[in-house]
């Protein structure tokens, strides 16, 4: 929810991130003292990714990148008398913006691999090797 919060609308109120940083270091402090006090040591697992919230938070950036630029066009004449639009431009412009922050996201996304080349060859050469066993 606080992530959500933050990047919707960090252009309407930028100070929030940094109450919400500070709000999470006391949160983690005070969950950290109850569970020293409170519970044993949980076993540790090891765990490939952070499975649903993955997609959770990549709609979230999607959608941050629209609110934020209509909440910039709408509330502010910054933008429109800078460029000296009118509302109806200004707001093709928001979604022309947005399509092309999409494309460049989406080229960055395509142009970088998820799992470093080192760790890929390790992966293969291990799997070469119990292959011949």
């Amino acid at each position: 929810k606080q992530l959500g919060l933050v990047a919707l609308f960090a252009v309407a109120w930028p100070l929030g991130a940094v109450l919400a940083t500070v709000n999470n270091c006391v949160e983690i402090k005070s969950d950290l003292l109850r569970m020293v006090r409170n519970s044993k040591r949980p076993i540790p697992s090891r765990e490939i990714s952070i499975g649903a919230w993955f997609d959770a938070m990549h709609f979230l950036s999607m959608l941050s990148y629209v609110t934020n630029l209509l909440i910039f066009f709408h509330t502010t004449s910054y933008g429109r008398s800078l460029l000296n639009l009118g509302i109806a431009e200004s707001y093709l412009l928001v979604i022309f913006i947005e399509q092309m922050m999409l494309a460049l996201r989406s080229a960055y996304v395509s142009g970088t691999s998820r799992i470093p080349e080192e760790i890929m060859q390790a992966r293969a050469k291990n799997e070469y090797t119990r292959n011949l066993a």
